[in-house]
């Protein structure tokens, strides 16, 4: 998957998998590589954390009225959506291609 700063690259759907994260611009040529376990503990803890904050910030507009709260909510709550998408985007077995769907044997 092509991020704006960086690229994910899944190898892999067994436990040994691991996610390779490749930075473009100021990281160029940086790889981190994160192991299966590691990146989901790192994505649900990521996201619990993300959604506490949208759910503060949703009663602090409900109880003072602030059009601040709801702007803030509204933002974090894209990026939280967007979150989800990428992790569980990582988390899918791969895909066959066009030729490996007519070549059987060229499949993962």
């Amino acid at each position: 998957m092509r991020l704006p700063m960086s690229t994910l690259i899944v190898h892999g759907d067994s436990p040994e998998a691991f996610v390779e994260n490749v930075g473009h611009y100021l990281r160029a040529g940086q790889r981190l590589i994160y192991s299966r376990n590691r990146w989901i503990a790192g994505g649900v803890i990521s996201i619990i954390v993300l959604s506490i904050f949208v759910v503060v910030l949703l009663y602090a507009f409900f109880v003072t009225a602030s059009p601040g709260f709801a702007v803030w909510s509204v933002l974090l709550g894209g990026f939280l959506a967007f979150s989800v998408y990428v992790f569980w985007w990582s988390l899918t077995p791969p895909r066959p291609t066009e030729t490996q769907e007519r070549i059987p044997s060229l499949r993962p």
